[in-house]
This record gives C-alpha cells, sequence and structure tokens, in this order.
C-alpha cells in the first residue's frame, strides 16, 4: 500500500492517507491485474499490480488528465486485498485451518480488516487482528525473531559467513 500511495503522490509510508482517501473511492473504477501462477496457486505477486498503476498515472499526467486518487486508491487495495484474502483462504481450506491471523502493517488497511473478516465469518474462521496501534512496520518484529533464532542457534550459512566476515 505505501508504494501504491507512494506513486499517487501521497509520501511515502502513505498506505494510512491512501486507505482515508480510498473510502471515498470507487473500487470499481479501475481494473487491475490479478496475478495467478498455476504452479503455485498460493503464491502472489504485486508486481504487476505496481506496474500497472505506475503506468496508468504516468499516462495521465502525460495527458494533462487529473488522477482521482480516491478511485485510484480504492480500486487498487480493492486488487490487493482481493488477492491476500483469497489466497489466504485457499490455503487455510487446503490445510484445514480454522484460525487466522493478521499481522504487520498490512493490517492496519481498513478493506482488508473488513474483507477477510467477512470472509473468515462466512467460513467460520476465527481471525485474529492485532489492535491499530500494533500494526506497524514488520521491521521491529522480524528483528525480535532473529534475535531469538540466533540464540537457537538458527543461523543460516550466508548469515554465518557474514558475520564471520565482520569479525575479521
Amino acid at each position: 500500500f505505501d508504494k501504491g500511495a507512494r506513486i499517487l503522490g501521497l509520501g511515502y509510508p502513505g498506505g494510512v492517507y491512501m486507505d482515508k482517501e480510498a473510502q471515498k473511492g470507487d473500487v470499481n473504477a479501475i481494473k487491475f491485474p490479478k496475478v495467478n501462477f498455476a504452479d503455485s496457486p498460493y503464491d502472489f505477486s504485486f508486481s504487476g499490480v505496481k506496474t500497472s498503476i505506475v503506468n496508468l498515472v504516468h499516462n495521465k499526467q502525460q495527458k494533462g488528465e487529473e488522477i482521482n486518487i480516491a478511485d485510484f486508491g480504492a480500486s487498487y487495495i480493492s486488487a490487493v486485498v482481493r488477492c491476500l484474502t483469497e489466497n489466504t483462504l485457499k490455503a487455510a481450506q487446503l490445510t484445514g485451518q480454522k484460525r487466522i491471523v493478521l499481522a504487520g502493517g498490512v493490517s492496519a488497511n481498513s478493506r482488508l480488516r473488513r474483507v477477510m473478516a467477512e470472509e473468515c465469518d462466512k467460513r467460520n474462521i476465527k481471525l485474529f487482528m492485532p489492535e491499530l496501534k500494533y500494526c506497524g512496520d514488520n521491521a521491529a518484529m522480524v528483528g525480535v525473531q532473529a534475535y531469538y533464532e540466533y540464540l537457537d542457534g538458527n543461523i543460516s550459512e550466508v548469515a554465518y559467513l557474514s558475520m564471520d566476515f565482520n569479525r575479521q
């Protein structure tokens, strides 16, 4: 969401600003692509969606046309949410999971929270979401996990070589 917001001129990080603008927009105004991988149905990529928004915005700018931030934001968010929700629920169904955790910075998005909650309710899946104030960037969480992995000796060869190199 932050990258899409930056493309729309909302700054970085701008996911929260795009979320606010998108609430005034039409989710069907722009059709963004959905990337599927036939050999790996649970994987996803947002590169096509990001490329698409870049091209659409640049095209409008070159023509001197107004960019409807609300519609662009709503449609972009809708495409990302659709992908995240559909793939998560497919994986839960395949594995028989009845619990899903929505976390990290993306979990602050109001549409993602709403759609995921609605879809989980339909399927009798328990959804865990942190309060908004805890939906920050994943960097701190990744750092803490890395610390505990390090203490347990779970170090990849690449990480080990890097640490050894830095000691010299």
